[in-house]
């Protein structure tokens, strides 16, 4: 009876639980993953800006018209 009772309490306690699937927020801004081609001493040029040069990349990109 007592494996019973415990049981039906682990039962009761994983009802009320919240999954929790880890990973990154839903961003309300997603990005589109796309492929493009650029000559290499272009690419060189922006890895040797420093860590970020992906982001300030597209933001360069974005400020096109």
């Amino acid at each position: 009876m007592a494996a019973n009772k415990s049981a039906s309490r682990r039962t009761e306690m994983l009802a009320g639980a919240k999954i929790n699937k880890g990973g990154r927020p839903v961003s309300a801004n997603p990005r589109k993953l796309i492929t493009i081609r650029l000559p290499t001493d272009v690419i060189a040029r922006w890895k040797a800006t420093g860590p970020g040069w992906q982001t300030r990349m597209a933001e360069r990109l974005s400020k096109t018209k």
